[in-house]
């Protein structure tokens, strides 16, 4: 009965998705989904695992999942109607049995709460995007209270959990060790079941944040520029010494915390912070870890303008001050950069690092990861590193601020052509999501929707498709202002 009652509720709501999948992707001839993919992925086999939205996207077919296909895919379980939500109560109960959890959830409520009896699942939310990732209320019936928590799956001998609960680790002891925040906790199961337990965390997405701060009316002073650029170099920093990709905003969390260690949780605290203020950028959905490829993979973050650095000037267009030149941000970035680098390399640090990787990954990847941890930061260290990083940059920052000027030019020229070469400008609300999805707002989303240009387009991707547009002679001229700029700063910089 239950089974036939949310194949119906499921039916109905994935013709929403259908339609959506179809306008916001064009993915409207590949079949369409149908109830029974929901019902699947809630089964035993398959739930916390990969998802039609994973099939889709990252199967190759697209490389950027928009915005209003996520809302709407996790809107058929979080917005589903109390008879749906109880019924799905019980399922997730019933599969946190079947998988062998229920030890491991009885430890964390102990360990955390002091609590060893009844509980139950008040509440499902559904967080996933190309895996399944949802946000269990727990209610503790003796305690009378409810407590919030992420579940994650680890399938097989994958690694995904086990480098999220050392990357936030290491986030905690060397980034924010005044940031009280709950640390994720890692069980293993011999059954292949293992599972990763974190309860909610505190902030917003930084994509929320970072939107927030390209729309608002508010100018940001010296100080709090400084607070923004400190906050991502050492998340830069972070990420670079461990090898970690798929940095972009959508996968950090953002939170605060005053000088007196008092948490801050919404955005309306963000919106008067200062100097007594420290700002964090928290990350999850690590796959990867000290890969060999992964400085390559730094040096392309950047180009695509998905790198920490490449919000910098973000932050000089809603800047208060005239001080807060490109040149100033740098330097200070490289400063705080440098700092983190130094902090870690040290013997004690890297003593802690194995100790605590023994733990989780076992005594010989341990000592392999802490070795490859010490020439990575040396690496990083040297100045021909330096170099490639910087260059990267402002070769990606200038060129794309030179075609915003082109197109720019364009528009005030032909406004008829505004469909095509509007400029999304950083603090416009209707452009701000899609520059944060996108490559940074050089072209109107239009343009960029006729001439399939999709995510993760480095400037050489779009001179292809601008330099006819714009004009040759426009064109080349914009890219020889460009060079005369790297030229001089590079002499500055370096």
């Amino acid at each position: 009965m239950i089974f036939f009652k949310m194949l119906d509720y499921f039916q109905g709501r994935v013709e929403t998705l259908n339609k959506v999948l179809c306008e916001a992707s064009g993915l409207c001839h590949l079949g369409d989904l149908t109830g029974k993919h929901f019902l699947e992925q809630l089964s035993y086999r398959k739930i916390f695992g990969r998802n039609v939205i994973k099939d889709l996207y990252f199967g190759g077919r697209k490389s950027h999942v928009p915005r209003v296909v996520i809302d709407t895919y996790r809107s058929v379980i979080n917005d589903a109607p109390p008879d749906i939500k109880k019924d799905l109560n019980s399922l997730f109960e019933k599969r946190i049995y079947e998988l062998g959890w229920v030890p491991f959830l009885e430890d964390y409520f102990f360990k955390n709460f002091g609590y060893n009896d009844d509980w139950s699942i008040s509440n499902v939310e559904d967080h996933s995007i190309g895996a399944g990732v949802y946000c269990l209320t727990f209610l503790l019936k003796d305690k009378n209270k409810s407590v919030d928590l992420f579940l994650k799956r680890e399938f097989d001998d994958g690694f995904t959990l086990k480098h999220e609960s050392f990357y936030h680790a290491i986030q905690a002891k060397f980034i924010h060790p005044e940031f009280i925040a709950p640390q994720p906790v890692y069980y293993h199961s011999q059954q292949g079941n293992s599972l990763s337990v974190a309860e909610r965390f505190p902030g917003i997405s930084s994509e929320t944040f970072f939107r927030f701060w390209m729309t608002g009316a508010q100018k940001i002073d010296i100080e709090i520029n400084d607070i923004f650029v400190t906050c991502l170099a050492k998340h830069a920093a972070m990420g670079d010494v461990l090898g970690r990709n798929d940095r972009h905003l959508g996968n950090s969390h953002l939170a605060s915390v005053t000088s007196s260690g008092e948490e801050t949780k919404d955005l309306n605290i963000f919106m008067d912070i200062n100097e007594s203020q420290k700002l964090w950028m928290i990350d999850f959905d690590i796959q990867y870890l000290l890969e060999s490829n992964s400085d390559d993979w730094i040096l392309e973050d950047i180009r695509q303008g998905l790198s920490e650095i490449n919000l910098l000037p973000f932050l000089l267009e809603v800047s208060s001050s005239s001080k807060n030149s490109l040149k100033r941000c740098l330097s200070l970035f490289h400063e705080v950069y440098i700092t983190f680098l130094n902090q870690i390399k040290t013997p004690k640090s890297l003593e802690w690092i194995e100790s605590f990787a023994q733990n989780i990954y076992g005594q010989d990847f341990a000592k392999q990861l802490t070795l490859s941890l010490s020439h990575k930061v040396d690496f990083l260290m040297t100045m021909d590193w330096k170099k490639d990083y910087y260059r990267a940059f402002l070769v990606d920052y200038r060129y794309r601020f030179f075609l915003k000027n082109l197109l720019e030019d364009k528009f005030r020229r032909n406004p008829s052509k505004n469909e095509w070469i509007e400029y999304i400008d950083a603090k416009s609300s209707k452009g701000a999501a899609f520059q944060l999805e996108a490559f940074r707002g050089v072209s109107a989303k239009n343009f960029v929707s006729q001439k399939k240009l999709g995510f993760r387009k480095n400037w050489e991707d779009l001179e292809l498709k601008l330099r006819v547009f714009l004009g040759k002679e426009d064109f080349f001229k914009a890219r020889k202002r460009r060079d005369s700029f790297l030229e001089e700063f590079f002499e500055i910089l370096f």
